[in-house]
């Protein structure tokens, strides 16, 4: 479908200038510009966690007649989950998804780590001496670090990471002085110092090729990783079903322009386009993807070089001890817990039993007549005398012991089933027995004894 020339876009950009949106939102302005596509087009930088204030602004803007857009990506889907935001990219209209870009792992060109088995090596030895840096906490390199964390069986929070909000120089930076081993970005950010020699790249997170660097993907690598960012364009919620055809026209030709090839040849971007309702359905996929790895960080277990690390540290004896002591009241529960059910399987038998001399003896007495039914009324009332219980007591004594429940005996006695359950305790209390089923037990045993 071919766009017709649209006479002015607005573009809103949610990050810094340099940033990762802000040269996604430069390099779309410049090949709509050199293709002719748009007359005047305006960039509004909005910055602020993570993509979140911008997002916000203009998912509640009113939608007017001139057509405007948001740049978005999977680091406002981090951002949303870590903020706890109200806002997401599920408050916008999905138009475009225009690049896919690589992650690179970069170490100062001086660095022993020359590729990821160095660093692996490194970690096992120390996990905590490997300090990462990267984006704000929910960016896309804090999310590739907890599915790296996951795939590795290493707690996310033994991975010593410093979140720089916007990453890019501040990143670089901090690689730069020494203070950091290893910085997390996309290769846009590290393009230049890689260029001059000041960084080394050491893994690539796609299995994507990235134009102008020639480093093995982690995949490559022996660890089963490819991910990488995306950046995307999206119309506020009120924009008209009109607006909406002419802005994905609009971005279906420019991804099919020459000019936008060489935009991402030369940003060392990958060609994932998708439109409209195909993007929404990929947005809605990450998603739920984001929210499963970050349920499953939260569970995860020590892996083996978690162990290592711990136990090869300046605190192995204190963590050796800590280690016994889970054992030891692993061990405790485990043997209380078995006792309380070995209990609980004998009570629940004693009770089975009880209840079936309950219902032997209720029949016994209800079934006896003539000479045997004196003889069994006789030895019963002995007892209950012998127990002190008075008159009433002995009454609600025998109903009991022929098989009347505590309701029945209350309706036919005109009392309340409370009185009832009151006058049967004072019965097992003069007995010694606890409930009624221990009651007809000692008088069937008695019976069957005699």
């Amino acid at each position: 479908m071919a766009a017709q020339p649209v006479e002015r876009l607005t573009i809103y950009v949610p990050g810094a200038e340099s940033g990762g949106y802000d040269r996604t939102a430069i390099a779309i302005e410049r090949a709509l510009a050199k293709e002719g596509l748009v007359k005047k087009i305006e960039l509004v930088r909005s910055p602020g966690a993570g993509g979140l204030v911008a997002l916000a602004q203009f998912s509640s803007a009113k939608a007017g007649d001139n057509l405007s857009l948001i740049v978005g990506g999977q680091s406002i889907l981090g951002a949303a989950h870590y903020n706890r935001s109200k806002v997401s990219l599920g408050d916008v209209v999905p138009i475009a998804r225009m690049n896919a870009i690589a992650l690179v792992l970069v170490v100062r060109a001086d660095s022993p780590i020359r590729n990821w088995q160095d660093l692996s090596d490194l970690k096992r030895s120390n996990v905590s001496s490997v300090k990462w840096i990267g984006g704000s906490e929910g960016s896309v390199d804090d999310q590739f670090l907890t599915i790296l964390a996951q795939q590795l069986r290493i707690p996310r929070n033994n991975i010593a990471y410093s979140a720089i909000p916007g990453g890019g120089d501040g990143v670089i930076e901090k690689i730069l002085d020494g203070t950091h081993t290893v910085g997390i970005s996309s290769y846009e950010e590290f393009a230049k110092d890689l260029a001059s020699g000041k960084l080394r790249a050491i893994a690539v997170s796609s299995d994507f090729p990235v134009q102008g660097l020639n480093t093995p993907s982690l995949k490559q690598q022996g660890v089963s990783i490819d991910f990488s960012d995306w950046k995307g364009v999206f119309s506020s919620p009120g924009t008209s079903a009109e607006n909406q055809q002419k802005l994905e026209a609009l971005f279906a030709t420019l991804a099919a322009s020459e000019s936008w090839k060489e935009e991402l040849r030369a940003q060392g971007w990958n060609d994932n386009f998708l439109l409209g309702e195909s993007f929404g359905a990929f947005v809605d996929a990450e998603e739920r993807k984001l929210r499963e790895q970050i349920e499953q960080s939260a569970g995860q277990v020590l892996g083996p070089e978690t162990i290592a690390s711990i136990l090869s540290g300046p605190y192995r004896y204190a963590a050796i001890m800590a280690f016994l002591a889970t054992l030891l009241l692993s061990a405790l529960l485990t043997v209380n817990w078995a006792n309380r059910r070995r209990s609980k399987i004998r009570e629940e038998s004693l009770k089975t039993a009880l209840d079936e001399k309950e219902i032997a003896l209720s029949e016994l007495i209800n079934s006896s007549s003539g000479k045997n039914l004196s003889d069994v009324t006789k030895q019963i009332s002995a007892e209950l005398s012998r127990w002190a219980l008075s008159d009433t007591e002995k009454d609600i004594a025998w109903l009991i012991l022929k098989g009347f429940s505590f309701i029945e005996i209350a309706e036919m006695r005109q009392r309340s089933e409370r009185t009832i359950r009151q006058q049967a305790c004072a019965i097992y209390a003069k007995s010694g027995l606890r409930n009624r089923a221990e009651l007809s037990a000692f008088f069937l045993e008695d019976l069957f004894d005699s």
